[in-house]
C-alpha cells in the first residue's frame, strides 16, 4: 500500500489490512483498485451514499458476497485523498471482531461496537 491508501492498525490485537487479505486475494484486489479509483477520484466518493460519518469524514462499505470493508475517505477539498481500510470481515454468520463476537448481521452493532471505536482511535 502507498501513503494514499493505508490500514488501520492498533498493535497487538488489530490489522485491517490483515483481515482483508484473510478474505482472500480475488476480494483484496477489489478492494485495492476500489480504493485506487476513490483516490484517484475515478469515483466520486461524494456521490456514493456512507455507512457512516465520523468528524465529517465519510466511512463507505464495500461489499461483494459475504465479504465487506469499510473505508475511511479523507477528502481536503484540493483533490488529495486518502483512503483508509478500517475494518473488514464476513457477513451472515458470528464472528469474532476485535476478540468480541458479533451475529455476523446487525449492522448497527458493528458500527457501535467496533468501527466506532477503531474511529475514535484513528481519529482522535
Amino acid at each position: 500500500m502507498d501513503d494514499a491508501i493505508v490500514a488501520f492498525k492498533w498493535p497487538p490485537w488489530i490489522d485491517s489490512e490483515s483481515e482483508l487479505e484473510a478474505l482472500g486475494d480475488q476480494f483484496a484486489e477489489n478492494v485495492f483498485f476500489f480504493c485506487q479509483d476513490l483516490v484517484a477520484g475515478t469515483v466520486d466518493h461524494w456521490s456514493l451514499n456512507p455507512f457512516e460519518t465520523f468528524r465529517q469524514v465519510p466511512i463507505y462499505k464495500y461489499q461483494y458476497d459475504e465479504r465487506y470493508c469499510l473505508l475511511a475517505v479523507e477528502d481536503d477539498g484540493s483533490g488529495e485523498r486518502r483512503v483508509t481500510i478500517m475494518l473488514a470481515g464476513l457477513t451472515g454468520s458470528q464472528v469474532v471482531v476485535d476478540g468480541q463476537a458479533w451475529d455476523g448481521i446487525d449492522m448497527g452493532i458493528l458500527r457501535s461496537h467496533f468501527l466506532d471505536r477503531r474511529l475514535r482511535t484513528y481519529f482522535p
